[in-house]
């Protein structure tokens, strides 16, 4: 029984032409001009199978400088020649089923009790997982085909959250204990992925320039991977993009059940100490050092585009993506007025919980390559940002007000207790205009971002344009709305009332400098 990544198609596409259809390794890499991009159902298992990729890319065509970047760029396609015979010396470490080296798991291993094939994937429920998308559960065991199991491994490897013990295993024969379950690399944080017009493009964006060690393997060219078990460090970045969280054994298909995989083995597998993810956004603490970007599941990661645009100017921890594009631009490789996009991805974990999932995203914001050129667009960009925020605090003042006045009018001194503080903010979280507000304004921001990028040197312009035009007409609309879906008592009607008095307040403050500007112009 085989079922070799490089040949068999498992890697969903979306092609140049709006089919979709699912290739094997050597395909994706060899037609990725033709591959408008890997598209998964699950967002993380899409970034994961583009580390895999990245990694192979990286194994074989580096690149050190920028020089190299540029030839390989120039080229238009990966060198079909270079990745046949990379593949054809490591073909048999590719296959799911090689008794001695299966792909992404350990061979000839044993746990004592088993899970469901379900348990390669966080979107199934199976033992302590949520159910994130469906509701599939344990019994009777939710079967993977090859396909899905190997789109599993990877996944797997990428993205597992420590949670609890893990079994001891048997490996080879010798009985060995695996402690407590770790998070992998990609458990916490956002990771980015800059993407071009097609999946060459994508992957070239994030084939950023990495010196290679002569110990920097991927773990399919290691012979002993319980080797680099032991390693408390990453040797590079083909290892980093590899290293197995997991402890994984396929156990193989019984009669009657095809291609289809049941249950696995599953343990504790390889602990990577806190590594810089080039793929990862971080920020500078004052007390905590640097701290990567995570997933806030009630704040979308537009609101922080201005941040992460930033970090491709960052002479500390850039991105590497964004920082390469800028060094790529003004070397004259890239134009600047090139238009592309900034896929984030992440997940997020239960408040208190964090080895409990809560979902997963996937956010897809333009990325006018003038950005990366221009670091003073992208401080206009968080001007404009932080007026949409001053905006949001005065519809939170604003539902404030409207509870207050509607649950408690104003006693003489002012004062209040526990228990009507604690009402009145259960009863203005409930009017929550500012997640209507939120809401409605990420695709007026996606256009004020490429606006922005194109009006030249007059950002005030733009900046009062999106403040008068945009940001206080949809701070309005979102109290108005979220009033309306409100009781109509005569006490509440006085209370909105008050409540848009706060908010008009704010809306003046606000508008009043970009009002000037504005009549400076006529």
């Amino acid at each position: 029984m085989n079922f070799n990544l490089i040949d068999e198609p498992f890697i969903p596409c979306l092609m140049a032409d709006g089919t979709q259809r699912d290739w094997g390794l050597r395909d994706v890499l060899t037609r990725a001009p033709e591959i408008r991009e890997v598209r998964d159902e699950s967002p993380l298992v899409t970034i994961a199978l583009h580390r895999l990729l990245l990694a192979i890319l990286h194994r074989n065509f580096g690149p050190t400088s920028l020089k190299e970047w540029k030839r390989l760029w120039t080229a238009g396609q990966f060198d079909t020649s270079t990745l046949n015979g990379y593949f054809e010396r490591w073909h048999d470490r590719f296959d799911l089923f090689n008794p001695q080296h299966p792909f992404y798991q350990t061979g000839n291993m044993v746990t004592k009790d088993p899970l469901p094939a379900a348990a390669l994937f966080d979107h199934y429920a199976c033992n302590n997982n949520a159910t994130l998308f469906d509701h599939t559960v344990n019994d009777p065991p939710l079967p993977l085909d090859f396909a899905a199991t190997a789109r599993g491994l990877i996944y797997r490897q990428a993205f597992a959250l420590g949670l609890g013990v893990s079994p001891d295993v048997v490996i080879n024969g010798r009985p060995t204990k695996t402690g407590n379950r770790q998070d992998s690399t990609l458990a916490r944080g956002l990771i980015l992925l800059v993407r071009g017009e097609n999946l060459f493009q994508t992957l070239m964006c994030n084939l950023t320039a990495t010196e290679t060690a002569d110990d920097d393997l991927p773990v399919w060219e290691r012979d002993d991977p319980e080797v680099a078990i032991g390693l408390g460090h990453v040797t590079g970045r083909l290892d980093l993009y590899t290293a197995q969280s997991r402890r994984l054994l396929l156990i193989l298909p019984q009669d009657g059940d095809g291609r289809l995989i049941r249950q696995i083995h599953f343990a504790q597998g390889r602990k990577v100490a806190d590594e810089t993810d080039p793929m990862k956004p971080y920020r500078r603490h004052e007390k905590l050092g640097w701290l990567v970007m995570g997933l806030d599941a009630e704040r979308a990661v537009w609101r922080d585009s201005a941040a992460l645009l930033a970090l491709a100017h960052d002479s500390d921890r850039p991105v590497a993506a964004l920082n390469w594009m800028a060094r790529a631009i003004a070397d004259g490789i890239l134009p600047p007025g090139r238009q592309w996009a900034l896929d984030v991805f992440g997940a997020a974990t239960q408040p208190g919980k964090a080895t409990s999932l809560l979902l997963f995203r996937h956010e897809r914001m333009p990325l006018p390559l003038t950005y990366l050129a221009h670091g003073e667009l992208v401080e206009t960009l968080a001007i404009a940002l932080q007026r949409a925020q001053d905006a949001a605090e005065s519809l939170e003042k604003a539902a404030w007000r409207t509870a207050r006045e509607t649950l408690k009018p104003t006693t003489e001194d002012g004062s209040l207790g526990k228990k009507d503080r604690d009402a009145i903010t259960a009863k203005a979280d409930a009017i929550a205009p500012s997640r209507l507000y939120w809401s409605r304004l990420e695709v007026p921001f996606h256009r004020f971002l490429v606006d922005l990028a194109e009006t030249g040197a007059d950002t005030q312009h733009a900046l009062a344009q999106w403040v008068l035009g945009t940001v206080v007409p949809s701070a309005r609309a979102a109290y108005d709305h979220s009033i309306d879906l409100m009781d109509s008592s005569s006490r509440f009607v006085r209370a909105v009332a008050m409540g848009r008095q706060t908010l008009e307040m704010g809306l003046n403050h606000l508008s009043k400098t970009f009002k000037e500007h504005q009549h400076g112009q006529t």
